[in-house]
Formats: C-alpha cells, sequence, structure tokens
C-alpha cells in the first residue's frame, strides 16, 4: 500500500510539471512538428519496446493475464522508472531547447555547444539505461507465455 501511495504521489507530483513543460516546448519551438514526451527523449527511442506502458494498457488483458501479485509488483517498477524519466526528459528537453535557440537565433556552432550537446547524450543515455532496467524487472516477473504475449502486443505500439 505505501510503494501504491508512493508511485501516486511521483506520478502526480511530476505529470503536471512534465505536462506544463511539453507545452512550451512545443510553443517555445516553431520547428517542432510533433512531440512524444517522454518517448522522444530516450536515446534509443523507437528501437526498444516500452514493456510499463504496453502491460498497464493490457493489464487487464486475458492476453498477458497478470495476477493481482504481478499488478502489485510492477507499481514499484513503474515508479522507480518514473522517477527517473520524468525529470531528466524535462531536462533534456530543457537543454534542447537552449541549443537550438543557441544555433538558429545566435548562429553559434557545434565547439561551442559541445558541453551541453555531451550533457543532452549522457541524459538520454540514462533514460535508455532505466528502460532497459525496467525491461529486465518486467522480464523476471512474467511467465514465459506472459512474456510471448507482451512481446507479440509489442509489435504493435
Amino acid at each position: 500500500m505505501k510503494i501504491k501511495i508512493l508511485y501516486l504521489l511521483i506520478l502526480f507530483s511530476v505529470v503536471p510539471v512534465a505536462q506544463a513543460d511539453k507545452d512550451t516546448a512545443m510553443t517555445d519551438n516553431p520547428y517542432l512538428l510533433a512531440e512524444h514526451f517522454p518517448k522522444d527523449y530516450f536515446l534509443i527511442h523507437s528501437n526498444l519496446p516500452h514493456f510499463m506502458h504496453i502491460l498497464r494498457a493490457n493489464q487487464n488483458s486475458e492476453t498477458i493475464a497478470l495476477t493481482d501479485k504481478q499488478k502489485q509488483a510492477l507499481d514499484p517498477v513503474q515508479g522507480n522508472v518514473a522517477a527517473v524519466v520524468m525529470p531528466v526528459s524535462t531536462e533534456i528537453r530543457k537543454l534542447e531547447l537552449e541549443i537550438m535557440r543557441a544555433v538558429v537565433d545566435e548562429k553559434k556552432g557545434a565547439a561551442e555547444l559541445q558541453k551541453k550537446i555531451d550533457q543532452v547524450a549522457i541524459k538520454r543515455s540514462q533514460l535508455t539505461a532505466a528502460q532497459i532496467n525496467c525491461m529486465n524487472e518486467v522480464q523476471k516477473l512474467l511467465s514465459k507465455k506472459q512474456y510471448a504475449a507482451l512481446l507479440k502486443l509489442a509489435r504493435f505500439h
């Protein structure tokens, strides 16, 4: 129960800030056509499935057939990954907007911006490591049959 409360606190304290930042990013960057926050900010943003997103969308599905115990075990996993992903992706967005403005408005070059470019790379790497750790935790929680069902669902996301 304590873990669920902690998860809810993390979710509701971070998401409104993230949504406000997302709205700001969309209006502050006239070159951004669309944003998938926080997915767009991972180092490997398209080639790794987002297991937690798929599981939460299908947690009551007979396809995966999660037990109540498994659902409870997923709460801290999601809380841990959200605690990293939401603030770090917000930082990445801020840095990328600063880089965009420096290049477009101030005509700065890569050499002048290398420190910020490196910061973005490190933070994207942190997000991807958190995603992989989350995937590994999910793999431990599911049976072989459930994992096969998850992989099948992941092909359509």
